[in-house]
């Protein structure tokens, strides 16, 4: 079976042409709940610091620790109460080896949520690491 490569209109090498196939309909903007997850609507107002925050995992998984900060920084002026996005921006301000930036994250963390086991535990490692 030697058949010849089909690629799309970027090059990309892709399956075999389905001359039958046609596009199915847009589905409706409403909110689908199921057992484990639910899929929801984009709503740029409600979920743009989480889309900033998930940026910056993006830069910061790639090593660009500039950007992710910058992106970082996005997510907590558009959703300051998140307490995790605080964590994160925390961890890549240690990353940046600006420990009392990244404390003063961690505190913001735990300023909305007492109980954050990640930040009291990054708390934890900028202490051990003066000592």
């Amino acid at each position: 079976m030697n058949e010849s490569v089909h690629r799309n209109a970027l090059g990309q090498p892709i399956g075999q042409p389905l001359p039958q196939w046609k596009a199915p309909p847009v589905p409706p903007r409403e909110t689908l709940n199921g057992r484990y997850c639910r899929i929801e609507p984009l709503d740029a107002a409600r979920h743009a610091a989480d889309l900033y925050a998930a940026l910056g995992d993006v830069y910061d998984a790639t090593g660009d620790l500039a950007r992710a900060e910058k992106a970082y920084a996005a997510s907590l002026h558009l959703g300051p109460s998140i307490a995790a996005n605080h964590v994160k921006y925390g961890r890549n301000l240690a990353k940046l080896q600006r420990a009392k930036e990244a404390e003063a994250a961690f505190e913001g963390a735990l300023q909305r949520d007492p109980a954050n086991a990640d930040a009291h535990f990054q708390i934890g490692k900028l202490l051990a690491a003066r000592n």
